[in-house]
């Protein structure tokens, strides 16, 4: 089908293109809203400013499209393939994503409220400064991410795969990453206040000034992370495992669950001078 004969079809009232190849095609500001794309290639096609809310893009060829603006909300996009596309700023609110492939797309400044993105793959994408309240990431690979100052707020993402990522300046107040992946993120200066880490893996992270206050991280892994300065007031580290985390100058007033024995590495706790203590120690010699 030609693009030509697509918007003969789509004037005459017909709603279902379904496994129709359209490669290229320009929908520029376009209203598709609740048509159906399924098995459909629209691969490097231009989605600017036009309207999917509704649509059904169930494994469609989604690769290389541009989709700056796109409104997309509740649009299906169940195991899409979106992969090298830029969608930035695009809304999809409630939309569906599970098992879709976003790797090395674009969706920074996007709206990502309340989506279902369950084991989707978005390996290598851009979410700067993404909307992304109540989204659901749960088991999703989100490997070398770069999340800058986006929200998060009670989103979901537990056994997500996350490692390597940049989360800076990230609000995810209540996001809940139980047995996430974590390993070697960048969280400075994030606000994970109430979040979930149980049995998650942070180990070597970056989580200096970040705020984890009532965070719970029972038997989270945190060796060798960096939490210079962070905030921990009121978290639950029952079972955390500590060994080598700087906790330089960090907040502990009202930590629970402390995890008696283990060892911090040498010279990294406020107010110590002997060359090894343990946690209970270094709590001991606090202010509280």
């Amino acid at each position: 089908m030609n693009i030509l004969t697509f918007w003969q079809r789509y004037h005459s009232a017909e709603r279902s293109f379904s496994d129709v190849q359209l490669p290229k095609a320009d929908f520029c500001h376009a209203n598709l809203s609740g048509l159906d794309f399924t098995h459909s290639d629209l691969s490097a096609s231009s989605f600017i400013w036009a309207d999917v809310s509704g649509a059904v893009l169930v494994d469609a060829n989604l690769q290389d499209t541009i989709a700056i603006w796109l409104q997309g909300l509740w649009t299906d996009l169940t195991e899409a393939d979106v992969r090298r596309a830029d969608w930035s700023c695009a809304n999809l609110t409630a939309a569906n994503l599970a098992q879709s492939n976003f790797a090395k797309a674009k969706l920074s400044g996007a709206t990502l409220c309340e989506i279902s993105a369950q084991d989707a793959n978005f390996s290598n994408a851009q979410f700067l400064g993404v909307w992304a309240k109540g989204a659901d990431f749960s088991s999703a690979c989100l490997y070398k991410t770069d999340w800058a100052t986006a929200q998060l707020t009670e989103a979901q993402l537990a056994v997500a795969d996350i490692s390597w990522s940049n989360l800076s300046q990230v609000i995810g107040i209540k996001a809940n990453f139980t047995s996430a992946n974590l390993a070697g993120c960048n969280l400075s200066f994030a606000d994970f206040t109430d979040a979930c880490f149980r049995e998650a893996d942070l180990t070597i992270t970056n989580c200096q000034n970040a705020c984890l206050k009532g965070a719970n991280l029972q038997n989270a892994d945190l060796r060798g992370a960096n939490l210079t300065n962070a905030n921990l007031a009121g978290a639950d580290l029952t079972g955390a495992n500590l060994q080598n985390t700087n906790l330089a100058n960090a907040l502990c007033t009202n930590v629970l669950g402390i995890p008696s024995g283990e060892t911090v590495a040498p010279s990294l706790m406020t107010g110590l001078g002997r060359r090894s203590a343990t946690w209970k120690s270094y709590i001991k010699n606090q202010a509280f």
